[in-house]
């Protein structure tokens, strides 16, 4: 029977990297004196959870075998996506869990996709880092542009580029 500690080991890496890249939005917490610390206690939470997991797998082969690729790549997406889903979850407006997941599944995998309207600066920070306004549609800016050239178009009656 193969160990899976490499696995969980990369997937303690993974979380490490999540939990720093929470301390970004904090800073706009901060800045913008929003009355949450949701994303300190995410990343606290994040990196700690990270760091047992290194602890408990060390292992001196770090070699994956095709099974445990499948595996971890499966892992990688939805664990990133639960750790991801806190900074919503314990923000002072009151978001579902599947609200959470899916904006945090959304921001991981950048669709700009979006079920919240209201979300403050920090959280339009973590979900879409791309220089986006709130108010501004959260569509990739390509198909935007696109959007914007085609709705032009009709409005002058000309032809759809």
């Amino acid at each position: 029977m193969t160990s899976n500690k490499t696995v969980f080991f990369l997937i303690g890496i993974l979380l490490i990297v999540l939990g720093l890249s929470m301390l970004a939005p904090y800073s706009m917490q901060v800045i913008y004196q929003e009355n949450s610390h949701s994303f300190i206690s995410s990343s606290f939470v994040t990196i700690f959870i990270g760091i047992l997991c290194i602890l408990a797998n060390l292992e001196k082969d770090l070699k994956l075998n095709l099974r445990q690729t499948f595996l971890f790549s499966t892992l990688a997406w939805v664990t990133v996506a639960i750790f991801g889903s806190l900074p919503f979850v314990l923000s002072n407006q009151t978001y579902s869990f599947s609200d959470a997941f899916f904006e945090s599944m959304s921001g991981i995998t950048t669709t700009g996709a979006t079920i919240i309207s209201d979300l403050d600066n920090s959280c339009l920070l973590y979900t879409s880092p791309s220089p986006r306004d709130a108010h501004e549609s959260r569509m990739p800016s390509s198909a935007w542009k696109k959007y914007t050239r085609e709705s032009e178009c009709r409005l002058h009656g000309w032809g759809v580029a």
